[in-house]
Order: C-alpha cells, then structure tokens, then sequence
C-alpha cells in the first residue's frame, strides 16, 4: 500500500502522518517492522529503503516505512516491480512538505494512480480558517463565540501549529472562550499582520497594503522593528527567488537550512517567489534598506512610508 501526504499546509500532514504511525504502533507493539527515512536527518541511502522493503518482517508484523521529502529519490519502477501498490502487508508513506505536481513528473503521476492514497493538505483562509478553529475547540470540549473567534484568527493568522498550541492555552485557562481572554493570553501575530501587508505589496495591491500597515502602526509596536519585519521578508522572499534560479524546485524543509531561514518561513515565502523576477524583488529591497536607514536617522516614519506608499511615491 501507498500513501502520499503532501501540501502546502504541513500541519494537516503532519497529524495524519502521526495517526498512521500511531495506529501502526497501536496494533505492532515492537515497532521492529517500522522504517522512517529522512534525507535531512543524515542522508539518504536507496539500498537502505530496498533492504527494509524486502527484508522479511519479524513475527508477521505489516511493515510501516516512512520517507519524508523523498518522493522523487525512489525509482518508480521499483515499486512497479515489487507491487508495491498492492501490497497489503508493506505500508509506505510519502510525507511531502510540499504539494507534488503530477503533471510535471510522469513517475509522480504513477505515484497519484490507484490504489493509492493521497491526502493534499491546503492552506486555511477565511471562513475555512474559522470554521476549522471553531471545530477544534468544540472538539476538545470548549465554546467560542463570533468576536473572540475573529480575534484569535486575526492574532495567529493561519498558522495552524501556533493556533494549536494557543487554544490548548486558552481551553486550560477557561473552557469558554470570551474574547478578554484572547486578548489577555495571546500576542497579537505582528509578524503575519506584516507579512500580509508585504504579500499585498508584491501583489502590487497597494490598497489592501496600506490598510494593513496602518493597522500595524495603530497596535502601538516599534516602527523600526516593524520595519524590520518588513526588510526581513522581503530579504526572505529575494533568497528563496535566487534559489529558485539557480535550483528550481527545492524541498523547503531542505533549503530552509541552506538559506538559513525557518521552514514555516520558505513554505509561507516560496508561493510568492515564484511569481516574482528577482530583479523586481532586488529594486523594491534596495527602496526599503533606503527607508530603513531614514527611519534610523529620523530622516522619515513609518507613518510616511505608508503614505508615501499610498501615493505610489515608494
């Protein structure tokens, strides 16, 4: 048996992965049977997987064995020869922290066929976003009326890990969540709020930018370490640019080591950097290094910059 866990939002795949594992462990208490192959945790070497896939498992147990970010390293026709797909008794998982194209890869598309499953995680947005908060905390036994959910989604954006941890938080502190309860355990996400403001900029929707920013500057934080905010995603977002070019498609998890970046960073950066030139994105950087160093000198503020930017003058 096959199954591929990918997407953009790592989160949902991650659960998953851990519930397949956890069920496996439930029913094979030895654990003897189960492989997990990570190239970022020491490399990968192929014989190895070959070895755990044909090796005959101890005390009839179902094999369980775990590639993660390995999808293109294993040879279809290796799992064609071996019948892989078929097999009931060896369970392989791909966990992907990204979305697999199978229009770009005829062996990934074989990948996709059935029997096997495939589970494509995508990012939460809106009333989806709400909808999934909202079932979270009635799921662990607590209530959420409309204006605390609003202002929970504002403070953590769609970051599901954080926002798993804060309603943990918030449902030990009372099992009904008033809205004075979110605004008095949890910090306001000015780093999403500014990545936001930033994604817009790209985006070239200076309107929906300006509004965000403003809201930034009216929460009271510091403009220069605002303002850092924005030069550090925009640094980010020229990294991960310049990595595509010279690379192509990369593994986040991968190349968020070699760009020294989090990965929750490349995998929130890199659907905007494949829209952009680097060249733009070099420009636009140079803009704000110059609005950095005037904002240090007192030469302008940040309120002026989102004027400035209102105006199309930045």
């Amino acid at each position: 048996m096959i199954i591929i866990l990918h997407g953009e939002n790592d989160f949902f795949s991650r659960r998953k992965l851990n519930e397949i594992i956890a069920q496996y462990r439930a029913k094979h208490k030895t654990g003897l049977s189960f492989f997990s192959f990570d190239q970022a945790l020491g490399g990968f070497d192929f014989s190895d997987f070959k070895a755990a896939v044909e090796t005959t498992a101890m005390f009839s147990e179902k094999k369980l064995i775990m590639l993660k970010n390995l999808a293109k390293e294993i040879p279809a026709d290796y799992l064609k020869d071996k019948k892989l797909k078929e097999d009931a008794e060896t369970v392989i998982v791909f966990y992907e922290s990204q979305t697999l194209d199978a229009k770009k890869n005829k062996d990934i598309a074989w990948l996709f066929e059935k029997p096997a499953i495939s589970q494509d995680s995508k990012n939460l947005e809106g009333a989806r976003l709400s909808s999934w908060i909202r079932g979270e905390i009635e799921r662990r036994g607590g209530k959420i009326p409309p204006d605390a959910l609003d202002l929970l989604a504002a403070s953590c954006g769609n970051d599901l890990q954080r926002l798993d941890n804060e309603i943990n938080k918030l449902l030990a502190f009372s099992r009904s969540v008033a809205k004075e309860n979110v605004s008095l355990l949890i910090r306001r996400d000015t780093e999403g709020d500014v990545f936001n403001a930033v994604s817009f900029l790209i985006g070239k929707n200076t309107k929906d930018a300006v509004e965000q920013f403003a809201r930034v500057i009216r929460q009271g934080e510091d403009p220069i370490k605002t303002f850092g905010l924005i030069v550090f995603q925009y640094r980010a977002l020229l990294k991960v640019r310049s990595a595509l070019d010279e690379s192509g498609q990369f593994a986040p998890d991968r190349a968020a080591k070699s760009l020294r970046l989090h990965p929750f960073v490349v995998k929130k950066t890199l659907p905007f950097a494949k829209k952009y030139a680097a060249d733009d994105l070099r420009r636009i950087y140079k803009i704000l290094l110059e609005t950095d160093l005037e904002l240090k000198t007192g030469g302008t503020t940040l309120g002026e910059f989102v004027e400035n930017l209102a105006l199309g003058l930045r």
